[in-house]
């Protein structure tokens, strides 16, 4: 199977997850699409903690501690996304697989280019509150790819999710 790796960013309530849900609906044939989080593991170990999954600023702020003492001693989140990707490949499927990867960090986002080839996107959308926390307020410290500004309706975004899987050339 075939992978094509997208980080996608952008602050919290930006329409990240809404945009892949667009592109999940619209993939050409043989193309399946998987949305993972280079923080996934780390809701996991905070759920265990006692977390009921709301995010909140104190919340974030603990996940974003959390994933960085992750990164910092056991190199998690990376080892994570790449551990995903190669169990997606190693499957026998006649299928392309596109796997957008939630990374805030902008030393991971270049990782995962370098190392994965990965196309960065960043969905821009004003925050009604600023983040707070450090893995937040690096959302626009990156040079991104595709740059994607959801302002505008449902409908809006939608299209913009359609015109960036027809970007892909997906079609086999």
């Amino acid at each position: 199977m075939e992978v094509q790796a997208i980080i996608i960013n952008g602050y919290p309530k930006s329409g990240k997850d809404l945009f892949t849900e667009y592109c999940k609906l619209i993939a050409p044939e043989g193309v399946v699409i998987h949305h993972i989080s280079t923080v996934d593991n780390v809701k996991k170990a905070f759920t265990e903690l006692g977390w009921d999954g709301v995010k909140s600023n104190e919340h974030r702020d603990f996940l974003s501690f959390l994933k960085a003492e992750s990164v910092k001693r056991f190199d998690g989140p990376y080892k994570y996304i790449c551990g995903s990707i190669k169990e997606l490949q190693q499957l026998t499927l006649a299928f392309k697989c596109v796997v957008f990867i939630d990374c805030r960090e902008p030393q991971e986002i270049q990782r995962f280019k370098d190392d994965l080839g990965a196309l960065t996107l960043l969905i821009r959308h004003t925050p009604e509150d600023l983040p707070m926390n450090d893995s937040d307020n690096k959302v626009e410290d990156y040079v991104y790819d595709v740059v994607i500004t959801n302002n505008g309706t449902f409908e809006d975004l939608a299209k913009e999710a359609r015109m960036f899987i027809q970007g892909l050339k997906l079609n086999k």
